[in-house]
């Protein structure tokens, strides 16, 4: 028999608890479609096409790839410079292109310019040809600007500010500033050095075109947006910190479809924002780096709620990289569609959710962690799993689709066909207003405590569960409990007679005492559904409270030493749901009602009585059934439940 390695392979310990989890490798979806132009740096590699349709709100999301990072953003030399100016008590000029007056140095020629000293009332103008490259080099640059913005890029076809290796700069507006840095053309930021950057009227960087991000350690304070490149923004590489009122890096552009979206390919971004963390007009991808975000209430410059962590208004690709979110709403969302690929994800949502779309959801790989929220992962259409690693904590459902603002032209089926689920939801554990469609993978739920629930629910709208691969272990209350649809492909056992208290283990196994499913339960749990490839027709089983769980040389096969355990129930599997104990009666769709011990029927042939009324009186699945508040019938002395 092939033992149920789905439940115990990580790390090959022991599966004494159902967080363990089958370790997957994330399938990276980057650079679909793109090519590049075949340089490269520390943090990633410059990209030349776009890639993918980035408008995409049902299905897979491709990825966009920036083709904004050219060979001039990566340089970073300034061997042979255009000028060289000095502030201090006067303004000290060498060289050309460039003049002053009153403390206001204007650069009217394509070249490199390095700026070094201290000035309290200066401030840095960009003025060339709208077709000239500028080079602002700062190299311990100290600039405050009483009257504007302090770097200023009026006219150019492209401004690179670049941070002298080992150097510390800083950059302050005043006046009636729109960005403490402000470009009215494509700006990048490149150079191994330091960068304060402190807006102070409103913004911190801001460019109407395109933003580049390639290098430095650059820490941004603004009153309201930290970073924001109008048309795009690719972070490419280096390191940044914002802190700031409004959004913290964001692209702005709805009008045009190729533009207003956000691109991270690299580097680290720290944000501490009023609003929304990371915000893209049209089309998010994070393909790789780092991004730590924290949205708080506390520090917004409009006095609203904190908002999401990551937010794109088409669709967003998360592909690789690290991503920890704690937000007041959101941790991501989009209005369109969502796929993840792959990358490090962990959210912590105080009012919303971990992950949600009004769009599709699809995960194909990833580790994806949601330690708080209303719903772990949410989507108004449809939820396809194909692999990753899900570890889910809700306060609400686990895994939902549709919802009462729901796509009403969508599937809302919630698919899993590969990956490693685990769930534990104070609401429905899955909640599909569609169809549950279970095909492969691991999928453990730890559903809800009260009977107004259930671990698996797609009642509301008249759907079923269909198991036809994977191993799935679903447990909590009963009032509500569903079933497998009996078409399924893949045998079933189900008890609403578990009664297992926080810490019991609880261990399904053959006659030979190969396990089938092992886990600690982490929570009360009333009953339970337990479906497995290795479940066959025919073959006995026995249900064990307790015991010691013990592995082979391989650590792959496990057996159970029944000395010390409780057997709970036991029996032949002969249908598709076979009953260990008690009966299901709850719900509104999804599974056949159970009748008692023989498991799986209803009453006479399963047809209601005429009229509609339910026998007994029509108590239905909140009636007093035995086992559906958990707790079995009484047993003569020494006997247990036997199917």
């Amino acid at each position: 028999m092939n033992k149920i390695k789905s439940i115990c392979k990580l790390k090959k310990a022991l599966a004494l608890t159902a967080a363990v989890m089958l370790t997957l490798t994330a399938a990276g979806c980057a650079d679909k479609g793109s090519s590049s132009s075949g340089n490269s740096a520390d943090s990633g590699q410059a990209d030349s096409s776009q890639g993918g349709d980035i408008h995409e709100v049902t299905g897979e999301v491709q990825p966009v790839v920036s083709d904004k990072v050219k060979d001039k953003d990566l340089d970073d030399s300034y061997g042979s410079p255009t000028a060289k100016i000095t502030f201090g008590d006067s303004v000290q000029i060498e060289g050309s292109g460039v003049s002053e007056s009153g403390g206001v140095v204007t650069v009217s020629q394509e070249g490199t310019y390095i700026f070094s000293g201290k000035s309290d009332n200066a401030q840095i103008v960009i003025a060339a040809d709208e077709k000239a490259d500028v080079k602002i080099v700062l190299d311990g640059a100290e600039i405050t600007s009483t009257s504007g913005s302090a770097i200023y890029a009026q006219t150019a076809d492209k401004v690179i500010v670049t941070l002298a290796p080992e150097s510390s700069n800083s950059l302050t507006d005043g006046g009636n500033s729109e960005a403490c840095i402000y470009a009215e053309c494509d700006l990048t930021i490149n150079g191994g050095g330091a960068l304060l950057v402190t807006g102070g009227i409103n913004d911190g960087i801001v460019t109407k075109d395109d933003l580049v991000l390639v290098d430095g350690d650059v820490a941004v304070n603004a009153v309201s947006t930290g970073i924001k490149g109008k048309d795009s923004v690719t972070l490419y590489g280096g390191k940044y910190s914002v802190s700031c009122g409004g959004d913290g890096l964001k692209s702005t552009t709805a009008d045009d479809s190729e533009k207003g979206w956000v691109v991270v390919s690299g580097g680290e971004i720290a944000i501490e924002s009023g609003s929304d963390g990371i915000q893209a007009e049209t089309s998010l991808t994070f393909s790789g780096g780092k991004a730590d975000i924290t949205t708080d209430s506390a520090l917004s410059d409009t006095g609203e709620t904190a908002g999401k962590g990551l937010k794109a208004t088409v669709s967003m690709c998360i592909s690789g990289g690290e991503i920890a979110v704690s937000s007041v709403e959101h941790c991501l969302h989009c209005d369109g569609a969502l796929t993840v690929d792959g990358g490090e994800i962990t959210a912590d949502a105080q009012q919303g959710d971990g992950i949600s779309a009004d769009g599709d959801v699809v995960i194909n790989g990833g580790d994806i962690t949601v330690t708080r929220g209303d719903e772990g992962i949410e989507s108004k259409s449809s939820l396809t799993i194909n692999g990753g690693n899900l570890d889910i904590t809700a306060s609400d459902d686990g895994m939902n689709t549709g919802g009462s603002d729901m796509a009403t032209d969508a599937s809302h089926d919630v698919s899993i066909s590969g990956g490693n689920v685990r769930i534990n939801a104070e609401g429905d554990g899955i909640d599909s207003n569609g169809d549950i469609n279970i095909s492969g993978g691991v999928v453990t739920v730890f559903g809800p405590t009260s009977n107004g629930d259930g671990p698996l629910d797609c009642g509301d709208m008249g759907g079923k569960i269909v198991i036809s691969g994977g191993t799935v272990m679903a447990a909590g209350s009963v009032g509500m409990m569903q079933l497998p649809d009996e078409t399924a492909s893949q045998n079933s056992i189900y008890t609403t007679m578990l009664n297992a208290a926080q810490g019991d283990i609880i261990t399904l196994a053959d006659d030979e005492g190969n396990v089938i499913v092992t886990f600690t339960a982490e929570k009360q749990l009333a009953g339970m559904t337990v479906s497995s490839p290795e479940i066959k027709s025919g073959t006995t089983y026995h249900l064990y409270k307790g015991g010691k769980i013990e592995s082979d040389e391989n650590g792959e096969a496990f057996k159970i030493d029944t000395d010390g355990a409780q057997e709970i129930a036991s029996g032949e599997v002969a249908q598709v749901n076979t009953s260990f104990g008690g009966s299901v009666q709850g719900g509104f769709g999804g599974g056949k009602f159970g009748g008692g011990f023989g498991g799986g029927q209803r009453p006479d042939g399963g047809q209601m009585p005429s009229g509609g009324q339910r026998p007994d009186g029509g108590r239905g699945g909140m009636g007093d059934m035995g086992g559906m508040n958990g707790t079995p019938p009484e047993m003569p002395d020494g006997e247990r439940p036997v199917v």
